[in-house]
């Protein structure tokens, strides 16, 4: 299938260096690298030398480098040496092209749309989905008439999968709440048991949460000693016996933390265990013992500025819940995806003062720390994605897996169509490729990984536009079989 590409964005990074955008399209499939020009250059001298290229190349430039002019001339001079190159047989097919396109390593994989029976959900987008026994659970969302629902479904995972509505005691308590917002409520599977935080308030940002215990199925409101839970939640995720529910930014509440017992920061600190892999500096984790007391202290200073991000931890085993200020760099973003694996969420994409970002952040919920990533290479600026965690072989392969959601393409918002990774230990990005056709591209989707054993992600809902900008709600289930070696 005919490689196309084309250059005309650019970013300068620390006002430091240009990175020129590549955007690349094989039949349906689109998506784009980054590369500054010392890299495009390093590629000319390695075709000129080793295939006799005679391919023209501007030159270097040590000063002025970053005027606007010069940018502009160099991105004219880039299009026309790389579709020089794609005119070129001998050397569009060499190793050093597709390198340089990172064109290899792409993960695969087959869709398999799974067809329904039974009580099929309405239509919805931002449902909450987890698995329990081997089932796919659903819990509310936004129907096409923008009602906010509080139903529940689970769909079982054999070869003749059916649907079927759970009858929650007390469920209807629930809907007679006023109304929460899609940023706002977030829920997350624990002990048998799911929790939904709702904001029901949005004046107080009032968070309530509710509790199904899938022993006795009955459903009831949880009321927490401590802190109250009095910011927009975004994300939450089950570490060491603790629900841990990350703020966005809005007003904060007075924090009762200053006097937490040694004991107890120790406590908190131990519970860390980190991932073995590319996260952590080795030299680092030499020193981790000494230092990780003094860490968890500072990041447990309170706080009242409205524009830091809090964590409310919740201690199942007490039923308490304590406010914490979350160090590390601020995230400033919304709309971003969230995936939990252990130790770690992985924050990606978002808008910040609505421009899309491709920013990846971790965060170590032991610590309650923000981190940057730095991959070393990049992939969309995304916004209104969803992405899942991949893990093979004990943690050997670990893959965060990004999909749908929007993009910006040729000086237009529109869906995204690819599905890619992030390779956690190798820190680079990779395509996703699929063997066969697969669903339509959709935002406000939710994605799981079906099981820990499985190579398989799930993906339910969402909402498809059309060429025509109009907006098709769904309801369909699509398999994703990685084929991993």
């Amino acid at each position: 299938m005919e490689l196309n590409l084309d250059i005309s964005h650019y970013r300068t990074i620390d006002k430091s260096y240009t990175e020129y955008k590549i955007d690349l399209k094989r039949g349906s499939e689109t998506w784009c690298v980054w590369k500054r020009f010392s890299q495009f250059h390093s590629l000319s001298k390695v075709l000129k030398k080793k295939y006799q290229s005679k391919l023209p190349m501007p030159k270097k430039k040590r000063v002025g480098k970053l005027k606007e002019q010069v940018i502009l001339s160099r991105v004219s001079s880039l299009n026309k040496f790389m579709k020089a190159i794609l005119k070129n047989e001998k050397l569009k097919g060499t190793d050093e092209f597709g390198e340089f396109l990172e064109l290899g390593k792409p993960l695969q994989g087959t869709w398999r749309e799974r067809i329904c029976t039974g009580e099929v959900p309405t239509p919805r987008v931002y449902p909450q989905t987890f698995i329990h026994n081997r089932h796919l659970y659903v819990f509310g969302g936004q129907d096409p008439e923008q009602n906010w629902l509080t139903d529940m479904y689970t769909l079982s995972m054999d070869e003749q999968p059916t649907w079927e509505r759970v009858a929650i005691e007390g469920m209807e308590e629930v809907g007679e709440q006023k109304a929460h917002t899609i940023f706002s409520s977030v829920g997350v599977y624990a002990k048998k048991c799911f929790y939904y935080f709702g904001c029901y308030d949005e004046i107080e940002h009032e968070t309530k949460t509710w509790k199904i215990d899938f022993a006795n199925g009955k459903g009831q409101w949880c009321s927490w000693e401590g802190n109250k839970i009095s910011k927009r939640i975004v994300s939450a995720a089950f570490h060491n016996e603790k629900i841990i529910l990350i703020s966005s930014f809005g007003p904060g509440s007075q924090n009762n933390n200053d006097n937490e017992s040694e004991e107890e920061i120790q406590s908190r600190t131990n519970s860390l265990s980190l991932v073995r892999g590319s996260l952590e500096n080795k030299n680092k984790s030499q020193n981790q013992n000494q230092n990780q007391s003094s860490i968890s202290r500072n990041s447990i200073n309170t706080t009242n500025n409205p524009d830091q991000i809090n964590a409310f931890v919740i201690d199942l085993s007490t039923e308490k819940c304590k406010q914490y200020s979350i160090r590390g760099s601020l995230l400033t973003r919304n709309l971003c995806s969230f995936a939990s694996l252990n130790e770690y969420m992985y924050i990606f994409g978002g808008e910040e003062n609505e421009e899309f970002s491709d920013n990846l952040d971790v965060l170590k919920l032991g610590l309650l720390e923000f981190e940057n990533i730095n991959p070393k290479n990049y992939f969309e600026e995304l916004s209104r994605h969803s992405s899942a965690i991949l893990a093979k072989g004990m943690g050997r392969s670990i893959f965060l897996i990004i999909s749908g959601g929007y993009a910006e393409k040729n000086n237009q918002t529109q869906l995204d169509q690819l599905m890619f990774c992030f390779d956690i230990h190798q820190m680079k990005y990779y395509r996703v490729l699929a063997n066969e056709e697969g669903p339509l591209i959709r935002f406000g989707h939710s994605i799981i990984n079906s099981s820990n054993k499985d190579d398989k992600i799930l993906i339910f809902g969402g909402i498809h536009m059309n060429n025509e900008k109009k907006f098709t709600y769904l309801n369909d289930v699509w398999e994703f079989t990685f084929h991993i070696k």
